[in-house]
């Protein structure tokens, strides 16, 4: 029980660090959100994989979060710039 906590508590501490970091425009939170959106389309496409979750539409939807990763990434300088 206290593996699964402290597991808990590590995987929810990333998505509190972008909510302090981005409002302030940090560097460091911006690569931390590319990063935590680059990391789920492959586990999404390897769902995908196995025989009982083929669909279309599902395939549409999560094919979706690769051009989302590269917009962020391609204009990570205007929406992470921090203002003087």
């Amino acid at each position: 029980m206290h593996r699964a906590a402290w597991g808990a508590v590590l995987l929810h501490i990333f998505p509190v660090m972008e909510g302090i970091g981005l409002p302030f425009r940090v560097s460091w939170a911006g690569w931390l959100a590319i990063g935590e959106s680059a990391y789920f389309p492959p586990i999404e496409f390897y769902e995908l994989a196995k025989p009982d979750t083929s669909s279309r539409f599902i395939l549409l939807v999560r094919a979706f979060n690769i051009p989302i990763v590269w917009c962020i990434y391609s204009n990570r300088e205007a929406l992470l710039r921090h203002h003087q």
